[in-house]
């Protein structure tokens, strides 16, 4: 089954939907989750959160890459549990994170929030598209999946090296986007 289906099913409310993102998706969410919070139990409640506010926020949203957004979802989560169990020991404060701001789910009357996150969701979509299928893949598990640069070398049989210098490369094609939507970080 392609994304774009899942996608489509998640749409039409289709409870399915849910059972077969977590045959296709679950395992590597848990294991996500899991790589994040360092204990079974938390990565449980993560993975339920997970698959929770997917079915709430996929039919908002419609991401156009689905990996990527089920990641960034479940690292949210599950920074997001580990920040409040902090807070909790603690008595800290902490920054939100988009999980805690409902990101995709509601606007409400702020319209300039909307449209700025839809400027930089298209700006990724972008990016991502134009460059090559392998360095998209190079700045994906990078930057959402956070893997390290040996990991990511070994992977595509490239020195770490070049696998630097094309991060580099990515980096500034991608401030170029965004200084030319005038999206400043």
């Amino acid at each position: 089954m392609k994304d774009e289906e899942l996608v489509e099913m998640f749409c039409n409310g289709d409870e399915s939907a849910i059972t077969r993102l977590s045959e296709i998706y679950g395992r590597w969410i848990y294991n996500r989750c899991l790589r994040i919070t360092g204990s079974h139990e938390d990565a449980e409640e993560c993975y339920n959160d997970c698959l929770y506010k997917l079915w709430i926020w996929i039919p908002r949203s419609k991401p156009y890459k689905l990996k990527v957004y089920i990641y960034k979802v479940a690292t949210n989560i599950s920074i997001g549990l580990i920040a409040k169990k902090k807070v909790t020991k603690r008595g800290e404060f902490i920054v939100c994170t988009f999980e805690d701001m409902d990101f995709f789910s509601s606007f409400g009357d702020n319209t300039e929030y909307f449209v700025e996150t839809y400027c930089i969701r298209k700006v990724f979509n972008d990016f991502l598209n134009d460059v090559s299928r392998e360095k998209t893949e190079i700045f994906v598990e990078r930057y959402f999946l956070q893997r390290k640069i040996e990991e990511i070398s070994r992977k595509h049989n490239i020195s770490k090296s070049k696998t630097k210098m094309i991060l580099m490369r990515l980096r500034g094609i991608l401030r170029k986007y965004l200084t030319q939507e005038d999206i400043y970080f």
